[in-house]
């Protein structure tokens, strides 16, 4: 089977196509059991919504359904930093323009692959998990698009390990 559809360029959040270089965080996917068990669940719920007339049971299944098959990116770009949220029917862009961004601070685990860089706007932190090389490089394209950035190193506390696959 040929894919013969163009690609589609990404979008940034401005709404213009975006050609600049992205680096994308690690987002773990969702296990099947959790899939197949909210689909249960969701399934179960619709079902008894409409056998005991209520539609509020119904809601939350379809909610369930659409939770489920949400797709979630995490990436930096020239401009900023996005959370991109695809829901299937509709997507959402979270976006932070690098003026916004206050502080980026690499947190080490121990982790010979991934590192945790979190982005700080005012009293809110994003959190993504990135390569090493990519979170060095994202660190120094944060420094060059915001020089009053703050860029440091955060304490591992161990609590949170970040598994390699």
């Amino acid at each position: 089977m040929s894919n013969d559809t163009p690609k589609q360029e990404p979008k940034a959040a401005s709404g213009k196509v975006y050609k600049g270089k992205e680096y994308y965080g690690v987002v773990p996917e969702k296990s099947n059991w959790v899939k197949g068990g909210a689909a249960v669940i969701a399934l179960l719920m619709i079902t008894l919504g409409f056998a005991l007339p209520n539609y509020l049971a119904v809601a939350f299944g379809i909610l369930l359904i659409l939770a489920v098959l949400l797709i979630k990116k995490q990436v930096v770009t020239n401009e900023g930093i996005e959370i991109r949220y695809d829901m299937r029917f509709t997507d959402y862009t979270d976006f932070w323009p690098w003026s916004d961004v206050t502080s980026v601070h690499r947190e080490d685990q121990g982790n010979k692959l991934y590192v945790a860089l979190h982005f700080s706007k005012g009293p809110v932190t994003r959190r993504f998990i990135m390569k090493r090389d990519t979170a060095d490089k994202v660190m120094e394209l944060a420094k060059r698009r915001n020089p009053a950035i703050h860029i440091g190193e955060a304490e591992g506390t161990g609590k949170t390990r970040i598994r390699s696959s």
